[in-house]
């Protein structure tokens, strides 16, 4: 979930607690339960794109466990949601002591009701007549969090985080506009993520980025440095690997590693030159042992 670590949607109504009421609400919390299953509602199914994608939801049924549950998530930012009843009465409290929750949601059989009292909170609440009407407006709203989310990670050159909350707010747009068949598909956000015209999406946008800094990691690794030969096999230029080691040791580290460490009282630099000095002898085995010396003396 993009926003898990961050929000929380607290959903309040007298019946999600009762046994044998909104049990499809209580069966999105199943592992095993797929958004996009057929078994589920628009309800179902909106709710679960939003659990799975973005915040997660906490249900309660009194009043006494949202304000525990306000509590003890109190270093989140909260949106809370209530039927008309118990907003009106809880709403107020929760505006004045809380002010980690920045957004409520009112469903209520009659809006007319409900006009005076939203007055006082024309800033951050939003009151429907169904459900549904406030879990589209509620996945749409999300949506654009996660975007301006995607944004900064995307200004903060952190594409694979802006990815993230891009992709998962397309999922939620995708998801809407399919279960909301009273009205026509909204499109705004999805032009966002997906481009439109001569516009690049979002999404592009950030995998660009991330091609692009993959391609400067890449080449920013440095070359394989190996030992250049002259035509005799003597070694040129002393160009190595280990670039960390000081020069002598990588040359006896490289062409005699079985030596290293045979004479360790000797610094580095002495153990090559009696190596150089056995390779010459070697190479003029067929010597007399004094001429081979005079050669390495010369």
């Amino acid at each position: 979930m993009a926003l898990s670590k961050t929000h929380r949607i607290i959903w309040l109504d007298e019946h999600i607690g009762q046994d044998g009421e909104y049990r499809s609400f209580k069966r999105m919390f199943c592992t095993t339960l797929d958004p996009n299953s057929q078994y589920g509602n628009e309800l179902d199914i909106l709710i679960c794109a939003l659990n799975a994608n973005a915040v997660p939801f906490i249900f309660v049924d009194t009043i006494e466990k949202a304000i525990h549950e306000i509590k003890i998530n109190n270093d989140k930012q909260i949106i809370f949601i209530s039927s008309g009843s118990l907003g009106q009465r809880i709403i107020p409290s929760i505006s004045s002591t809380y002010p980690n929750v920045y957004s409520f949601y009112l469903f209520c059989a009659l809006m007319t009701n409900y006009v005076e009292f939203g007055l006082d909170y024309l800033g951050c609440l939003k009151i429907f007549v169904s459900e549904l009407d406030l879990l589209v407006r509620l996945v749409r709203d999300i949506s654009r969090e996660m975007i301006e989310q995607g944004k900064r990670h995307l200004i903060e050159n952190d594409p694979e985080g802006a990815l993230n909350y891009f992709e998962r707010s397309r999922t939620l747009e995708l998801t809407v506009n399919e279960k909301d068949k009273l009205n026509s598909p909204f499109l705004n956000h999805l032009r966002l993520l997906n481009g439109y015209g001569d516009e690049i999406g979002l999404i592009q946008q950030a995998e660009n980025l991330k091609e692009q800094q993959d391609q400067e990691r890449e080449e920013q690794q440095p070359e394989p440095l190996l030992p250049n030969y002259d035509s005799q096999g003597q070694i040129q230029g002393l160009i190595y690997q280990n670039i960390d080691l000081p020069v002598a040791e990588q040359i006896l580290q490289e062409e005699e590693p079985e030596l290293m460490g045979q004479n360790p009282d000797l610094p580095v630099a002495e153990q090559v030159s009696l190596w150089k000095q056995k390779e010459e002898m070697d190479q003029n085995s067929d010597l007399p042992i004094v001429e081979e010396v005079l050669l390495i003396e010369q």
